[in-house]
C-alpha cells in the first residue's frame, strides 16, 4: 500500500510539473501573439475615418460620413479647401464655428485631392462650405470669402 501511494504522488508530482510547464507554454504563446498584434497595428495604415490632422472632430471620408449621416438623419457639412492663406484663416474660423454643433457630420476636404467630389458638389473655388441634408441633397453652398456670417446662413438653411 506504501509503495503504491508513493508511486501515486510521484505521478501527481510528474503531473503537476509537466501542467505548468503546460501553463507556462501557453502564456509565452499568448504574450507572442499580443506583441505581434501591436506590431501590426503600429504598421497599419490610418483609416480615411481618421480626423483631418489639424481640424479636431472633422473628417476626409465624405462618403462614410455621408452614409453615417443618411442613416442617423443628420446633416452633412463639407468644408472645401486648398493651399491659400485664405484657406487657412477660414480653415479656423469654420472649424471654431461648427464647433458646437453635434448633430452635423463634418467633412474637410483638400480639392485638389478631391476634384471628383468637388464637381459633383458644384464648388469651383475655395474656400466653399457645402451643407448637405441627411439625403445628401445640396441645401447650402457658400465659395469665396467664408465669414461668421455666411457660415450661420448656410447651417440655417
Amino acid at each position: 500500500m506504501a509503495k503504491l501511494l508513493r508511486v501515486f504522488s510521484i505521478c501527481l508530482l510528474v503531473g503537476c510539473i509537466s501542467a505548468c510547464a503546460g501553463v507556462r507554454e501557453h502564456v509565452r504563446q499568448y504574450d507572442f501573439r499580443t506583441m505581434r498584434r501591436a506590431a501590426a497595428r503600429e504598421k497599419a495604415v490610418p483609416s480615411p475615418i481618421a480626423d483631418v490632422l489639424d481640424m479636431n472632430g472633422w473628417t476626409s471620408d465624405f462618403d462614410g460620413a455621408t452614409a453615417f449621416a443618411r442613416v442617423n438623419h443628420q446633416r452633412t457639412i463639407v468644408f472645401f479647401y486648398g493651399p491659400t492663406s485664405a484657406s487657412a484663416k477660414a480653415k479656423s474660423l469654420v472649424e471654431k464655428s461648427v464647433a458646437r454643433i453635434s448633430d452635423v457630420q463634418k467633412v474637410a476636404l483638400n480639392i485638389e485631392k478631391k476634384r471628383g467630389i468637388a464637381a459633383r458638389l458644384g464648388v469651383d473655388r475655395v474656400p466653399a462650405i457645402v451643407v448637405l441634408d441627411a439625403s445628401g441633397r445640396v441645401v447650402a453652398r457658400e465659395e469665396g470669402a467664408i465669414t461668421q456670417d455666411t457660415i450661420a446662413s448656410a447651417l440655417a438653411q
